[in-house]
């Protein structure tokens, strides 16, 4: 029998993490079609999460656990589920009770009936607030121009895969993962699937402008050249401007017997213009070098400190 694997990253979700777990069971177990297994890793939180978690695994033993070693964020959290899962099938989800466990049947019956690779739940009316509603709808924005996302697609971090496209995440070489962009770069069987989103139970997302603003910037600088190409362009364009302006000064000057340009205003702003373009240049640059240093040094993107519920056929 085939087996569905659900990832959790878990982080201070002490409220809602046993919701989210009993839903899983009770959905997964009616869906007789395949086994199951449910992997929640442990971001280092400072509640009791972990405490509530591994009480529902000494009782279940489909429920494992991964205790990292740090909090290593996110996106690392799901990359260590995902080294660990022995499904067929793989669920990414929140901790946080509003991702619908019984829309996984929706996602994986469209996954399968219409052989795609990757199903993603599209919110028709999102629950978040309007501070993260706008940034991730810059997210969406930026990310399909930067990166091979398509426009018409909605990503989040409820979705399903199959196993070759997680095998396929999983051994992405760089220490900057960005799991749609590895996605969409490996395949372009992906759609979406219509899913209710649901209020969070308790607290607020963890993700403030920066944490997603260096998710932009991982996408960016691993799946894409676009960065120096618009700086490549646009200094060619500065170059031309000021050559033009350069030779109607000349013009201008000899034909008026005296250059028009008397002051230093103009100068201190030309150099400061090219100066920031200058350094904008370096920066891009420096983002991309030091992504390639971060990989070059092979150090761990995070660490497992313990599991629970894992066995010697399981990893």
């Amino acid at each position: 029998m085939e087996k569905i694997s659900v990832v959790i990253p878990m982080y201070n979700s002490e409220k809602s993490i046993r919701h989210v777990i009993d839903e899983l069971i009770s959905v997964l177990t009616e869906y007789r079609k395949f086994d199951y297994e449910i992997i929640v890793v442990d971001d280092c939180g400072d509640d009791g999460a972990i405490d509530v978690v591994k009480e529902i695994a000494h009782s279940n033993e489909k429920v494992k656990i991964i205790e990292l070693a740090k909090n290593s964020g996110q996106a690392n959290a799901m990359f260590a589920g995902y080294m660990y899962c022995t499904g067929d099938f793989i669920v990414s989800m929140d901790d946080d009770y509003q991702h619908p466990a019984a829309s996984i049947i929706g996602m994986m019956e469209k996954l399968i009936d219409e052989d795609l690779d990757v199903v993603i739940a599209k919110y028709p009316i999102t629950k978040n607030s309007f501070r993260r509603k706008v940034f991730s709808r810059i997210n969406r924005i930026m990310a399909s121009i930067m990166t091979e996302i398509p426009a018409d697609i909605q990503t989040n971090s409820f979705f399903v895969m199959r196993k070759i496209i997680c095998e396929t995440v999983c051994n992405y070489p760089h220490n900057t993962p960005y799991v749609y962009g590895i996605i969409f770069t490996a395949t372009s069987r992906v759609a979406n699937y219509d899913v209710i989103h649901r209020e969070r139970l308790s607290g607020k997302s963890n993700y403030a402008f920066g944490p997603l603003f260096r998710i932009w910037l991982n996408g960016f600088f691993s799946f894409s050249a676009m960065p120096l190409k618009v700086v490549a362009s646009i200094g060619l364009i500065l170059a031309v401007v000021a050559g033009i302006m350069g030779l109607v000064i000349l013009v201008l000057g000899l034909i008026a017997n005296q250059m028009l340009v008397q002051g230093w205003t103009s100068t201190v702003l030309l150099i400061i213009f090219f100066s920031g373009m200058q350094l904008l240049s370096v920066g891009l640059l420096g983002g991309y070098i030091s992504r390639m240093y971060s990989t070059q040094s092979r150090l761990p993107n995070f660490l497992v400190r313990k599991q629970t519920n894992f066995y010697d056929d399981d990893a």
